[in-house]
C-alpha cells in the first residue's frame, strides 16, 4: 500500500467529486484512523454501507479492508455484483461504519439531493 496517500475515494465515472470541498471535510479527521465516508444506506448491512457512487476511505481502513478480505468469515461474499454493500460488510465485520456525512442543515454531502441544492462535496 501506498503511504504518500492518507485518503483513498472511490467513484463511478459518471460522479462528480469537487475536491477542493471534500479536502476542506476531510481535514475535520486523522488520516491515521480509520474512516470510511459515503452517503449511508440502511439496507442489508448491520449499520449500513456507503452507496457506491462515492466513498471515501482513510487509509487506516483500507489497510483492514485488505486485511479482513482474506478471510472468508469475515467477507464470504466479497466478489458479489454489490461491491458496495460488501465494503460495508467485510468493514463493519472489523468494526469500521460509515460515518455521518451531514452537514450543520441536516442534509447529506454525498447525495444527490444535496448536489442539486447545497455547497457540493461529492
Amino acid at each position: 500500500m501506498e503511504d504518500e496517500y492518507d485518503w483513498y475515494l472511490r467513484a463511478d465515472d459518471d460522479a462528480y467529486v469537487i475536491v477542493e470541498n471534500l479536502r476542506h471535510f476531510l481535514a475535520n479527521y486523522s488520516s491515521k484512523e480509520p474512516h470510511y465516508f459515503g452517503y449511508r444506506w440502511n439496507f442489508f448491512v448491520p449499520h449500513g454501507y456507503a452507496d457506491g457512487g462515492v466513498y471515501v476511505l482513510s487509509r487506516p481502513a483500507v489497510e483492514v479492508f485488505n486485511r479482513v478480505m482474506e478471510d472468508p468469515k469475515l467477507c464470504p461474499e466479497l466478489h458479489r455484483a454489490e461491491e458496495d454493500q460488501e465494503m460495508g460488510r467485510c468493514l463493519a465485520a472489523a468494526g469500521i461504519y460509515p460515518e455521518d456525512t451531514r452537514d450543520e442543515n441536516g442534509s447529506d454531502r454525498l447525495a444527490d439531493e444535496y448536489m442539486a441544492t447545497e455547497k457540493v462535496l461529492a
